[in-house]
């Protein structure tokens, strides 16, 4: 019957606009189990339950007491000097900037503990550009899910090649470490790698192996330079412009802007054709001074069409004129 819906207690009757009980518990059950599928259970940092629903740190009972409960500037150490200050905000854990710039995140020291995993990658690697040519022509099936693979670069069944061990975990670029799966599951993989339970080797296993070193981008060619001398002062100086004929001095500069202006100046200089009065002219070729000469050169340099006039149409009883 049009225009009759029908309630049936899941998750799309919840997406269609009902909100009764059946239809919110289906919906929170199926984004509950997605969450677990794709993070892991999540459970409160206070009271250690589980949360359902949204992925946060504290559940909704203790969440008002310990987030939204009303804040105070109440003086806090600093995280890197440990000097006593008050916060203009909640969740101010440094006194200045330059304590925030301290952080271990933008420190030398902690760059290189985060990038210390990542460089592991750089040990012997026995695979070459035709290997892993030949590796993608061969796979045929997700070993994961047992989808088809396609050719292409983008969609969910593409060819990706996935690191079993990541290497920001500790793997390498080896045969015994690499496959090729779908980029669904290579997306879904956890970071840590702990999904994987066979055999896996890191080292490499071919004695002509090279050592791994990620691409780098060309390098930029140097600018050529091109030698010249000052017309003022004579120096002797490089320049990318091969042009160039004023050095830097502020000396030089003024010179040479003024001999500009005394040339342009030049260049303008004309003489009005109506009332003789020298003047400079805003473009090459101004034949007046003002307004008023213009007016009276257009009256006196008028000139009639180059074109006859009409035939004027003659009326019943009267001769044609021009």
């Amino acid at each position: 019957m049009a225009g009759v819906w029908i309630c049936y207690g899941n998750r799309y009757s919840y997406a269609r606009g009902c909100r009764c009980d059946a239809c919110r518990e289906a919906n929170t059950i199926w984004y509950r189990n997605r969450r677990q599928e794709k993070y892991g259970p999540v459970f409160c940092q206070e009271c250690n339950t589980e949360i359902i629903g949204r992925k946060r740190k504290y559940c909704s009972t203790c969440r008002p007491a310990l987030v939204l409960s009303p804040w105070t500037k109440e003086p806090r150490p600093c995280a890197i000097c440990g000097e006593t200050f008050t916060p203009r905000q909640r969740l101010n854990k440094y006194c200045s900037s330059t304590c925030s710039n301290k952080r271990p995140r933008q420190t030398p020291e902690g760059v290189r503990a985060k990038n210390y995993l990542r460089r592991t990658a750089e040990r012997l690697t026995d695979i070459t550009p035709e290997y892993e040519r030949q590796l993608r022509a061969k796979a045929k099936r997700c070993p994961i899910c047992q989808c088809r693979l396609t050719r292409g670069r983008y969609g969910d069944s593409s060819k990706h090649l996935d690191h079993i061990i990541p290497i920001c975990q500790g793997g390498t670029h080896t045969i015994g470490n690499v496959r090729i799966i779908c980029q669904l599951c290579n997306l879904r993989r956890p970071k840590d790698g702990s999904d994987y339970q066979g055999p896996v080797t890191l080292w490499a296993q071919d004695l002509n192996a090279v050592p791994y070193t990620p691409p780098q981008p060309k390098p930029k060619p140097e600018p050529i330079r091109y030698t010249y001398q000052c017309k003022h002062c004579g120096t002797v100086g490089e320049s990318k412009n091969r042009r160039r004929e004023i050095c830097d001095a502020r000396a030089c500069r003024l010179q040479r802007a003024a001999q500009h202006n005394a040339e342009l100046k030049q260049r303008y200089e004309q003489t009005c054709t109506i009332c003789n009065k020298t003047f400079t002219s805003r473009f090459n070729g101004q034949p007046t001074c003002s307004r008023r000469c213009g007016l009276q050169y257009t009256r006196s340099n008028h000139r009639p069409p180059s074109h006859p006039p009409r035939l004027r149409r003659a009326g019943v009883g009267q001769t044609a004129i021009w």
